[in-house]
């Protein structure tokens, strides 16, 4: 299951720490383990004690090992291959478009595993705008209507963008 959390590149060990807590622990739990890069926040001492103290083991990625970095690598570049697609000319939306582009990685095939995360992680496929039947809007739904088209053709879009990855 991959999450895509924004982050300021600046983060600094401890707000990454909140974030993880606010954005991953609650959902789903202490990590067996995490796959991370070797930036100065994760081989902090502080990072370790709290990987430590918490039972989960760091495996920094190597340059040229696909064991520790292929899976990470596969989703940063259809993470950043979806952004450049989708992105406004300013670059000033990137953090709305991480919550489709999370859904869509999830809700697709993965060779390597034969099903969605989705499927692996809950063991049943999320409904999703697609999934429900919208019927002709009165005056008042039209606004919540336009808003789940669009919602739903960003996530068509990302699933096509990712396939194609």
């Amino acid at each position: 299951m991959a999450h895509f959390l924004p982050a300021k590149s600046n983060a600094t060990t401890r707000e990454t720490a909140k974030l993880i807590r606010d954005f991953y622990r609650w959902l789903h739990g202490l990590p067996m383990a995490i796959v991370s890069d070797r930036d100065a926040k994760f081989t902090s001492r502080l990072w370790k004690n709290i990987m430590n103290l918490q039972s989960t083991r760091l495996n920094l990625m190597t340059s040229f090992k696909p064991s520790t970095n292929g899976q990470s690598e596969v989703t940063n570049k259809v993470l950043s291959e979806y952004l450049r697609h989708f992105m406004n000319t300013h670059h000033s939306d990137w953090d709305e478009l991480l919550p489709p582009a999370e859904f869509a990685f999830n809700s697709r095939n993965h060779k390597y595993i034969g099903m969605s995360p989705f499927m692996a992680d809950l063991g049943y496929e999320p409904r999703s705008v697609a999934d429900c039947v919208i019927p002709r809007p009165t005056p008042r739904q039209q606004q919540a209507n336009s808003f789940l088209e669009h919602q739903q053709t960003i996530l068509g879009q990302a699933r096509d963008v990712i396939a194609a990855v």
